[in-house]
């Protein structure tokens, strides 16, 4: 019976089909006899749809702990990046994103969610420093779209919009940086 309820959440959740009673139904009866990694996933998905946010992120953890293949365990650590990229807590989406990126390196909206993370909260003293951040989003954001042509328009979209708050050339020669002079940011 229990083999036959996760393959009833794959099958629902492959095809799109999470929003229905029966889905609800089958995942919450497999998560509370005997978790699955799917069960937990797809209990994961419908605790956030419902507004549960930090419910959800409990269920994928545990869905990361039994999966085995990495692409599952990044789709999950993805899922949990935006959960707090919605909830606006950026240093949590970043680490959750980079772990994304590390179990699956061609993980395009991984590097999307960091960039945006990073530019969320640009670290530095001054103005300056501020601005440099944006070269390490535009750098994550062309990452995206080279290992990913999917993100293209999403990246373009964003490099677009955080491409004037990088320094300007002139600035970045008064603080002694020119091209191929590295740079670090904090």
């Amino acid at each position: 019976m229990l083999a036959l309820c996760d393959k009833i959440i794959k099958i629902l959740s492959y095809k799109g089909c999470t929003d229905n009673e029966l889905y609800e139904n089958v995942v919450s009866k497999v998560v509370e006899s005997n978790p699955t990694e799917n069960s937990c996933a797809g209990f994961a998905k419908m605790l956030d749809k419902h507004g549960k946010p930090d419910e959800a992120v409990t269920y994928y953890e545990k869905a990361i702990s039994m999966a085995e293949a990495d692409t599952m365990k990044s789709a999950y650590n993805l899922a949990i990046a935006a959960i707090y990229t919605s909830k606006k807590a950026y240093t949590s989406a970043a680490s959750y994103a980079r772990r994304a990126i590390a179990q699956n390196p061609n993980n395009g909206t991984a590097y999307i969610i960091l960039a945006t993370s990073y530019a969320a909260v640009p670290v530095g003293e001054d103005a300056y420093e501020r601005s440099l951040t944006y070269w390490v989003v535009i750098d994550k954001l062309q990452k995206a779209k080279a290992v990913d042509p999917s993100v293209s328009a999403t990246a373009n979209k964003l490099i677009g919009q955080y491409i004037g708050a990088c320094p300007k050339k002139e600035e970045a020669f008064m603080h002694g940086v020119t091209p191929g002079t590295p740079v670090t940011v904090g």
